[in-house]
């Protein structure tokens, strides 16, 4: 986004090169057009209309010259809004990034003073609030968190639906679900309300984001910062054993190696059409995605009216 930034800025200096060009131009053939008419006063007739028509030459080129600073101008306010918009967005991932420093800095205190408590003889622990956990749970506590964008361009790849469903029960197995999380991108030309409540009937809790669109088309968001903070939040509070992390790209390999920083158990899984390599590597176990959590494909008549 940064660089998107540099390049926008750049774009706005030549848009205003070029405005400050066309506009010395216009100001010559003022001059020129001032001085064809001074000459027209002591001109003979033939010069006279040689002039003119000169002077309809350079007329025409004045209000060529005036419409293109005026196309350039509006291009240079669309880049202006196209820059205050990354602005924005910039400033809520920045805001993102605080909060989950701010996570991770509470929960490294939890962790410094639970260690403190425990090599200490005389000093009882204080007393957190924290989910009952049952013996035959321990070392078995689940959390998966889900993001739904990358199930969706793997959908679209392989052209089939994905079944929430069997997508949990592939993940979960005899383990003790704790907490599943499905994080979902929405734009404001779509209902997604079927979709939200179809997972919320399938044991998720649901978080939702909008996307950002600018002026010159374009959509951003994503849910990276939002879903690491979760992470790490939830991990600490619900006393997690196991994180699973169902998403595709790359840049989830980093949140995976924190978690096993953690001493908890870090998972992961993804279709093989957009799932990135690192994400195995950085895994304790990765889950390959197929068949096993898809809907059986449709009819060609009843995929073409889908």
């Amino acid at each position: 986004l940064k660089r998107n930034l540099r390049i926008r800025e750049s774009e706005t200096t030549s848009l205003k090169n070029d405005l400050a060009r066309l506009r010395r131009e216009s100001d010559r053939k003022d001059q020129q057009i001032s001085g064809f008419e001074q000459k027209l006063k002591s001109a003979s007739t033939g010069k006279k209309n040689e002039m003119l028509r000169h002077l309809h030459d350079l007329e025409r080129n004045e209000r060529k010259l005036q419409h293109e600073t005026t196309h350039l101008g509006n291009q240079l306010m669309q880049a202006r809004d196209n820059i205050q918009a990354k602005d924005r967005l910039l400033q809520e991932l920045q805001g993102n990034i605080n909060q989950l420093n701010f996570k991770n800095e509470q929960l490294q205190k939890e962790s410094q003073r639970l260690s403190a408590s425990k090599n200490s003889v005389d000093i009882q622990p204080i007393p957190r609030e924290k989910a009952v956990i049952l013996p035959k749970e321990r070392g078995r506590r689940l959390g998966v968190f889900v993001d739904i964008r990358s199930l969706w361009q793997a959908s679209r790849l392989l052209q089939r639906k994905v079944d929430f469903e069997k997508l949990l029960d592939f993940i979960v197995l005899d383990r003790h679900l704790v907490k599943a999380v499905a994080y979902v991108l929405t734009a404001p030309e779509s209902d997604y309300s079927r979709f939200i409540g179809m997972l919320e009937q399938k044991g998720f809790q649901v978080r939702v984001r909008p996307l950002t669109r600018f002026a010159d088309g374009s959509i951003a968001g994503g849910w990276s910062a939002g879903l690491a903070a979760d992470v790490i939040f939830l991990s600490g509070k619900m006393n997690l054993d196991i994180v699973h992390l169902v998403v595709g790209d790359a840049d989830f390999s980093d949140l995976l190696k924190l978690v096993k920083s953690k001493s908890l158990r870090a998972e992961a899984s993804g279709f093989a059409v957009n799932a990135a390599s690192e994400l195995s590597e950085a895994a304790d176990d990765f889950l390959s995605l197929g068949d096993d959590v898809l809907r059986s494909p449709l009819p060609a008549e009843d995929q073409a009216n889908s």
